[in-house]
């Protein structure tokens, strides 16, 4: 389809447009200004409110709140992490000190059995390893050699005038029958039985603190036994004597109750002599 095209007239020499197509013209041009102006206005309108937005700071009321509640919670879980570090700070002192005050006089933990009978040296019971009793004190001492170089520490024990051959010892009942087993497993006699060595009751310190040892079995420190020699009196020289092979088995590793049946022997002797 053809464009229709204007027509003109000249005036004068110089075409001039109808008026109709003049106005058509100006009609457009007037429409087409108006609609990009309010196009541009609502443009800028609306473009204005973000660029406030960005430019301006964060208010404190913006800013993230926690509700009241959630406040005393987390002072709460504060509190309780400061009381439990400073009671964590307070305890581990407390522990130091106790171990270093101890360190160097504690008493070994004996069993609740043994430390029953530990007290004064002359009230000490314990559970002995009986291999025989005989009633001729040489017979009983030969036979007794013969455990000792087999490296037993047996001894001839006098009591009400027999003569009973002991070859092992322990701080508890279980101790003595585990002593027990192991000789029995090389082919000796044995069976366990509680000893009382019938001495008076009166003792001295060095005696007393001997029956605290002996009641510990084999739960023992060599520290605690050279802190003990050194209050042991000359008189006694036998009873320091044989604690110094326990004290060495102690130091090698090799200690067992039984090696201070011996020792018990020896200061019962000593103090059934004084009697």
């Amino acid at each position: 389809m053809e464009e229709k095209k204007g027509f003109s007239v000249k005036m004068g020499g110089k075409k001039q447009r109808s008026q109709q197509q003049q106005a058509k013209e100006e009609m457009v041009g007037e429409g087409s200004y108006t609609l990009y102006d309010e196009e541009a206005a609502a443009t800028v309108e609306k473009d204005v409110p973000v660029l406030d937005q960005l430019d301006k700071k964060p208010s404190d009321k913006s800013r993230l709140t926690m509700s009241p509640i959630a406040k005393k919670l987390t002072a709460a879980a504060l509190g309780a992490a400061l009381i439990g570090v400073v009671l964590g700070f307070l305890l581990l002192r407390y522990t130091a000190g106790i171990e270093s005050e101890t360190s160097g006089a504690a008493v070994p933990v004996a069993t609740k059995e043994a430390a029953v009978n530990a007290g004064a040296f002359g009230d000490l019971t314990a559970y002995v390893v009986q291999g025989g009793v005989y009633n001729q004190e040489d017979i009983g001492q030969e036979v007794a050699q013969r455990y000792v170089e087999a490296g037993v520490p047996a001894v001839l024990w006098e009591k009400n005038g027999q003569f009973f051959l002991l070859t092992g010892m322990g701080g508890s009942k279980e101790e003595a029958e585990a002593a027990a087993a192991q000789l029995q497993a090389q082919g000796y006699e044995s069976y366990v039985k509680t000893w009382d060595p019938g001495v008076e009751a009166t003792s001295t310190d060095w005696q007393d603190e001997l029956a605290v040892l002996l009641a510990a079995g084999d739960n023992q420190e060599p520290a605690l036994w050279k802190a003990w020699q050194e209050k042991v009196p000359a008189e006694a020289a036998e009873v320091k004597a044989a604690s110094a092979e326990a004290i060495s088995a102690m130091e090698q590793g090799t200690f067992t109750a039984s090696m201070m049946l011996p020792v018990w022997h020896e200061a019962a002797s000593l103090q059934k002599a004084s009697q």
